[in-house]
């Protein structure tokens, strides 16, 4: 997706230094396309919406029109498009398209889907987690807020950013993600503003994850249990996992830590050369620290229950859960329908009770933070 938006904002703005016609109508309505066929009708609401902002602050408005007349755009769109809406209209008929524009879009914003709800001041703490290590760089753009707004691109690229970021923050369903669409844009305002830097405190926020990981590994014991079942399962888990990783966790980060202090230090480094190593830092602490433990203690569980269900050949559904991991790790489709008797059923545990109610004999065939994999019998007659 970012690939496809980072197409979308090149076409746009490749152009003599200025937002307007591109040389190749093809390649603009290409990455559009391909942005459809990858997320959905968000790949053309955000480029265009960003557009749009950007003519109605210069006026221009025959960028608009050199941008929509072309023929040769809509066929290349229209070829790429068409099989895969043919194909899926085939499969399944008009209800995929209510389901992937009307549920999966529209829901999305207009509504808490999944339970993933917010506030709108959600992304103000989340965004400058979410842009490490590369953080410091967003406040000396706003410092220059004033020169980018009276460059053509800058311009552009701060309305997109500003586009993304209102988008997500009024959405009813708000996940930390969301942020990155703003991203293709900021990247262009990076590389416009670190030239004029060089102090090396724009790259001190590239000690926050380890350092922050430091802290979580000498207090995580301290962390007050939440006042759901689900939850306490899950930090209990993470708990017992860094309990049993401890002396290797503790030299990785702790090593990690260091270089990346080093590499804060080290003189005669230009800022582009500490945030790029600080950016490795980070990558490497994530493959060999965050990711592995957050695999042990939330995948692991998952993985060997949908084992236990395709060795045993079981017609399993779900209630309450949405796990596509457990779908691909047993390598079939986990439908979301009422459980019958013979069935085994993944669920949540705050939907027990509805289970116990039926009057099936249960039996727990395996258990993970929140959920359970139950198998369905008949009662026993007396």
């Amino acid at each position: 997706m970012h690939l496809q938006t980072s197409g979308s904002l090149y076409s746009l703005t490749s152009h003599d230094n200025s937002i307007g016609p591109i040389q190749s109508s093809i390649a603009r309505f290409l990455w559009l396309a391909l942005g459809i066929l990858t997320k959905g009708p968000v790949a053309v609401l955000i480029p265009g919406g960003a557009l749009m902002l950007w003519v109605l602050s210069t006026g221009q408005w025959s960028v608009v029109f050199n941008a929509l007349k072309t023929v040769r755009g809509y066929a290349i769109m229209l070829a790429i498009l068409a099989p895969w809406i043919v194909g899926v209209y085939d499969a399944q008929g008009f209800a995929f398209f209510e389901n992937f524009i009307l549920r999966h879009n529209v829901e999305r914003f207009s509504g808490n889907l999944h339970g993933h709800g917010g506030h709108p001041l959600y992304y103000l703490f989340v965004m400058p987690l979410m842009l490490l290590p590369y953080s410091g760089l967003v406040i000396a753009i706003m410092l220059r807020l004033k020169e980018f707004w009276g460059d053509p691109i800058s311009r552009f690229a701060l309305l997109w950013f500003a586009l993304v970021v209102l988008l997500v923050s009024v959405s009813g369903t708000q996940l930390p993600h969301y942020v990155l669409y703003s991203t293709p844009p900021l990247f262009v305002l990076y590389a416009r503003v670190l030239p004029s830097l060089n102090a090396r405190l724009w790259a001190l926020p590239g000690l926050v994850l380890p350092m922050g990981l430091v802290i979580f590994g000498l207090f995580h014991h301290l962390i007050p249990m939440p006042g759901n079942q689900r939850d306490e399962e899950q930090i209990l888990l993470l708990s017992q996992v860094l309990t049993n990783w401890w002396w290797p966790l503790s030299i990785g980060i702790l090593t990690i830590t260091g270089v990346a202090v080093l590499v804060l230090l080290i003189p005669r480094w230009r800022l582009s050369q500490r945030l790029i190593a600080m950016g490795g830092v980070q990558l490497t602490l994530i493959t060999l620290v965050v990711l592995p433990v957050i695999s042990e203690s939330r995948q692991r569980p998952l993985k060997e229950a949908a084992m236990i269900a395709k060795d045993a050949g079981a017609d399993v559904v779900s209630q309450g859960v949405r796990m596509p991991s457990f779908s691909f790790y047993r390598d079939a489709i986990t439908r979301e329908t009422p459980p019958k008797a013979g069935q085994w059923v993944l669920i949540s545990v705050d939907r027990m009770k509805e289970i116990q109610s039926l009057g099936y004999s249960l039996e727990i065939k395996a258990a993970g933070p929140g959920w359970r994999l139950i198998a369905l019998n008949e009662p026993t007659p007396i």
